[in-house]
């Protein structure tokens, strides 16, 4: 690996992790990784908002999870660059490392904006792979397999963040309860949603890469999500490329 670089799982149980270790076994990967304990309704019962349901509680949690991971890929013994990863990834199968240099070369030479972030594993709602493929507005290529895209979509699956960016929006972030968080979010930026996703890219300006280096599972997600019919359509027509990925 050319750049400096770190990988961070938001961790939800063993069993994910487990598998999530297999694949890098497989990938053979040389990247440091950092295992981070999720929060939960459980284990974060100070910082939660008491009147909010249970499903509000878990974007929260899921919230808190990120900004505490952007935290950490901001200390001074954080690499340049921080992959923050969910633990329910399927990862693609072919020159992993490899692909990511490339990425982060681009970042470096490319991405004249220092408030961005690049998605490597997102939600593709409504959007399917032939869409993206013949896309051409605000697209740059990376190497003969990918390209960067200015697009905003939902879903941290995983993403790219640099040391600098996330120096700059961690104070912003990290609040000892999630109310304090929304007060500030809503007066200072008219963020009026305290789902990281919608967060982030508010903040800051968001990249694709496609095709994407990360898909989520066929599972449940820990918000209750399942996106397998989201994948499926994304690969309709398309299904060799689907094989390029580990399968659960």
């Amino acid at each position: 690996m050319k750049h400096s670089v770190q990988i961070i799982i938001i961790s939800s149980s063993n069993k994910r992790k487990e598998f999530l270790d297999w694949q890098f076994f497989e990938l053979k990967l040389n990247i440091p990784i950092i295992f981070l304990n999720g929060s939960t309704p459980e284990n974060s019962k100070e910082y939660l908002d008491l009147n909010s349901n249970e499903h509000e509680k878990k974007i929260m949690c899921c919230a808190k999870s990120h900004c505490r991971a952007i935290e950490l890929a901001s200390d001074t013994t954080a690499t340049d660059f921080t992959i923050i990863m969910e633990d329910d990834a399927l990862l693609y199968k072919n020159n992993f490392e490899e692909y990511i240099d490339d990425i982060l070369k681009y970042y470096n030479e490319n991405t004249y904006d220092e408030n961005t972030y690049i998605s490597i594993g997102y939600i593709p709602l409504r959007k399917n792979y032939g869409f993206f493929e013949k896309l051409e507005k605000n697209t740059f290529k990376i190497n003969s397999k990918f390209k960067s895209i200015f697009y905003n979509f939902y879903g941290l699956q995983a993403y790219i963040i640099k040391k600098s960016i996330a120096k700059k929006i961690s104070p912003i972030l990290n609040e000892p309860s999630c109310k304090i968080l929304y007060d500030k979010l809503s007066s200072k930026y008219n963020i009026n949603y305290i789902a990281i996703d919608v967060i982030l890219y508010n903040l800051l300006k968001q990249q694709i890469i496609f095709p994407p280096l990360v898909i989520e599972r066929y599972v449940r997600s820990l918000l209750g999500h399942n996106q397998s019919h989201v994948l499926n359509n994304f690969f309709i027509g398309y299904e060799k490329e689907r094989e390029k990925y580990f399968y659960s």
